[in-house]
């Protein structure tokens, strides 16, 4: 492994430290709950751009959230299930759609649940 490499995880980590909170996964019914950390990053992207369209036109765009939870490889599940349920509160928790891996890091993409939704599912305080 190159030094700059043992740099980078070393800051990821440092980070995941100061800023992941208590996490639950929940892979389906009937599965006990695994406990994790993770950091919660709201991120926004374009989308709706119509083939042709310039890049700097917004008439046909408009901006979506899509949520990227970002997991450590050392605590958390080897496989991150489409559909699965990530829970960080009684009033915050997520679906999972994609996952990928770079590096120590595992980028969840998911879809947050309404409040209503979250209320009902375990999370890391009920744990």
């Amino acid at each position: 492994m190159s030094v700059i490499r043992d740099i980078q995880n070393k800051a990821r980590r440092d980070i995941h430290d100061k800023a992941a909170v208590p996490a639950l996964y929940i892979a389906q019914d009937g599965v006990q709950p695994l406990l994790t950390r993770c950091r919660v990053h709201p991120k926004g992207k374009f989308v709706g751009a119509l083939p042709g369209v310039n890049r700097t036109d917004i008439y046909a765009r408009m901006a979506e959230q899509v949520p990227e939870l970002i997991f450590l490889e050392d605590e958390s599940p080897s496989f991150f299930r489409q559909g699965a349920m990530i829970t960080i509160s009684a009033t915050e928790a997520y679906r999972v759609e994609t996952s990928d891996q770079e590096g120590i890091e595992i980028t969840v993409r998911a879809a947050a649940l309404t409040k209503d939704q979250a209320a009902i599912l375990p999370h890391p305080d009920s744990a």
